[in-house]
């Protein structure tokens, strides 16, 4: 049978770390909703976001005066996923249709509960299982209940696979390098790792990132602000929450996504899709609520 690998997180560890982790997809879930309503290619405001963070966090980390050669080295693992994966998915929802997109990255979880079992040596109970299925069951009901069009593509859907992998990797990377790596100078480095991965995309895809003006600039930095809050968060509950957590509760963004575009966007929402939203909500809930108390139980042992 097998134990954390990280058994010293206690009970309060593991709820701040949940909590931390939704906040985080929350934040994150925000960017979508800019970006739909922006002239601004995606790629761009991708490139730009990590760029603004480089130089944000970069600042501050001089300050700190911990950030060096050597923690640039090691964050390029993750950094090269991130931007990656970004760039792979924009490219990807412009070949195939959004609905296949959105299912494929639905699946993600199954990637963190493979990860969590074999690299971090986390217990996965029959309860992880059960809440983990109904939760992508949900999520995949949500996409499904939409009105999205377009047509399918065997090379887009591909690319959106590689790029759901891809950034599980960035995950994966991202909480072996926090066990040594202060939040800050992680993040100041994989954000330059992967504006320079962003910008190789750019340069391929012929895209002008200096085509910006006015008010898309202001999308630009809000986008840059709510992502870099999103990720700080998502970075403090990695080694807290359990490592397919993070994936399971990623699921809870089609749902803030939807909720967002209904408000801002003037997007509808069909009765089926908050049915879809409330198996989400309440699955996630449960599920939290289940580890927190197995969590308890192991450090009680």
């Amino acid at each position: 049978k097998r134990k954390y690998k990280m058994q010293s997180v206690g009970i309060s560890d593991v709820r701040k770390g949940l909590i931390a982790c939704q906040l985080g997809y929350a934040f994150v879930a925000i960017a979508p909703i800019i970006v739909a309503s922006s002239e601004v290619h995606g790629l761009a405001i991708a490139f730009w976001r990590s760029w603004i963070g480089f130089v944000s966090l970069g600042v501050l980390a001089l300050f700190r005066r911990r950030f060096s050669f050597s923690i640039l080295l090691q964050t390029a693992p993750a950094g090269l996923c991130f931007g990656a994966s970004i760039g792979l998915y924009f490219w990807a929802t412009q070949l195939t249709s959004i609905v296949n997109a959105s299912l494929i990255i639905v699946l993600q979880p199954l990637l963190f509960v493979v990860a969590s079992y074999f690299i971090f040596s986390e217990a996965f109970t029959r309860i992880d299982g059960f809440f983990t299925v109904i939760a992508i069951g949900g999520a995949a009901f949500l996409v499904l209940a939409g009105t999205n069009s377009g047509s399918s593509n065997l090379k887009g859907d591909l690319l959106v696979i590689i790029a759901v992998v891809i950034g599980a990797g960035y995950f994966v990377f991202g909480r072996k390098i926090l066990e040594t790596v202060p939040i800050i100078e992680f993040m100041t480095g994989y954000f330059a790792w992967a504006g320079l991965i962003l910008a190789v995309m750019i340069a391929i895809a012929t895209e002008n990132p200096l085509s910006s003006e006015g008010l898309e600039w202001l999308r630009i930095f809000s986008v840059a602000t709510a992502t870099g809050i999103g990720h700080f968060l998502l970075n403090y509950a990695q080694g807290k929450a359990p490592f397919n957590m993070m994936g399971v509760l990623n699921l809870s963004m089609p749902v803030i996504a939807s909720v967002l575009a209904y408000w801002f966007l003037d997007q509808g929402v069909t009765s089926l899709q908050f049915i879809g939203m409330a198996i989400v909500i309440t699955t996630l809930a449960l599920h939290a609520y289940f580890r927190s108390v197995h969590a308890n139980s192991q450090n009680v042992e």
